[in-house]
C-alpha cells in the first residue's frame, strides 16, 4: 500500500484526522440575513432558528443562538459555528455553542475585519447526532466593516 493511501485509510478510520466529516445539508430560508432576524433551516424532521444578536460588527462580541425543534431534534451531541467568506480566506473563525436545555444552544463569538471591505458573511452551523452530522449555511452582513 502506498503511503498516500495508507494516510487516507488513517483518516477515515480515526475521528478527527484528516479530512473533514461530511454533513448533511440542510434547507434554508432564501435571503434571510441571521444578523438582522432569526432565519430557519429543515431537513428529516429537523429544524433549526438560527439568530446573530445584533449588532454585529467586526472586532466586536456578539451572540449566537439556535433553536432545534421537531422529531429529529434529540438528541444533538454538539453544535458548532464556522464563520467565512465566499472566494476569501478569513483565517478558521470556528465556536463551539454550549447546550441550555429544550434544544437551546448559544455562544459568543467575534469577526475580523475583511481588508478588502466586504461585509458579507457566512455562518456555517454543524449539528453533531451520533454518527450523522448536519449542516446549514446561513448568510449574514456585518454593520460598519
Amino acid at each position: 500500500m502506498r503511503a498516500g493511501a495508507g494516510l487516507l485509510l488513517l483518516s477515515m478510520l480515526l475521528p478527527g484526522c484528516g479530512a473533514e466529516e461530511r454533513a448533511l445539508p440542510m434547507a434554508v430560508d432564501a435571503g434571510c440575513d441571521a444578523a438582522a432576524t432569526p432565519c430557519r433551516a429543515e431537513a428529516q424532521g429537523l429544524s433549526l432558528r438560527f439568530r446573530l444578536v445584533p449588532p454585529v460588527r467586526p472586532l466586536s462580541r456578539f451572540e449566537v443562538e439556535l433553536t432545534a425543534e421537531g422529531p429529529s431534534a434529540a438528541p444533538i451531541e454538539g453544535v458548532e459555528v464556522r464563520f467565512e467568506m465566499a472566494d476569501m480566506d478569513m483565517g478558521l473563525n470556528r465556536y463551539r455553542l454550549d447546550a441550555r436545555g429544550e434544544g437551546r444552544w448559544t455562544g459568543v463569538a467575534m469577526l475580523p475585519v475583511c481588508s478588502s471591505g466586504r461585509s458579507d458573511w457566512l455562518a456555517r452551523v454543524r449539528i453533531r447526532q451520533g454518527r450523522r452530522t448536519r449542516e446549514a449555511v446561513f448568510a449574514f452582513r456585518v454593520q460598519g466593516h
